[in-house]
C-alpha cells in the first residue's frame, strides 16, 4: 500500500491502468464469440455490430458487481444462513 501512496500517479490513473487489460481481454473475448457464432454455428447476425460491442462495454462499466464485485459473497452468506451450512470465506 505504501508503494501506491508514494506513486507519482493519480489514483484514477492507477485504476484505469489496472482495469484496462480486463476490458481489453473481455472485448477480444466478445469478438471471438461473435466470430465463432457466425463461422462455426452459422448464427445469423442482424443489427448493428458496433452497438452490440458498445452494449457489452456499457454493461462491464456500469455493472461491476457482475464482474467480480461483492455480490457473490452476499449470495453465499444468504445461502449459508438459509441452509444452516457454514462456508469458508
Amino acid at each position: 500500500m505504501e508503494a501506491l501512496l508514494v506513486s507519482p500517479l493519480r489514483p484514477w490513473e492507477i485504476i484505469v491502468g489496472k482495469v484496462t487489460p480486463y476490458l481489453a481481454i473481455g472485448f477480444v473475448s466478445v469478438i471471438a464469440v461473435i466470430v465463432e457464432a457466425l463461422l462455426v454455428f452459422h448464427v445469423p447476425l442482424r443489427g448493428s455490430v458496433p452497438l452490440l460491442l458498445l452494449g457489452r462495454n456499457r454493461a462491464a462499466v456500469l455493472h461491476p458487481a457482475r464482474h467480480g464485485g461483492r455480490r457473490p459473497d452476499r449470495r453465499r452468506r444468504s445461502i449459508s444462513q438459509a441452509s444452516g451450512v457454514e462456508y469458508a470465506p
